[in-house]
């Protein structure tokens, strides 16, 4: 499981969540990574 919180400030925050089967982590970890580099909190 990996898990990424990210604080805007006092009133807002997003976690970003990914949970697979062990078989398919390594593959998919990648994806995670990128998506949680991109993300981007709404204005």
């Amino acid at each position: 499981m990996l898990n990424r919180n990210i604080l805007v400030n006092g009133h807002r925050a997003y976690a970003l969540y990914r949970s697979t089967p062990a078989s398919q982590w390594s593959g998919g970890r990648r994806y995670f990574e990128v998506f949680a580099m991109s993300f981007g909190p709404a204005s």
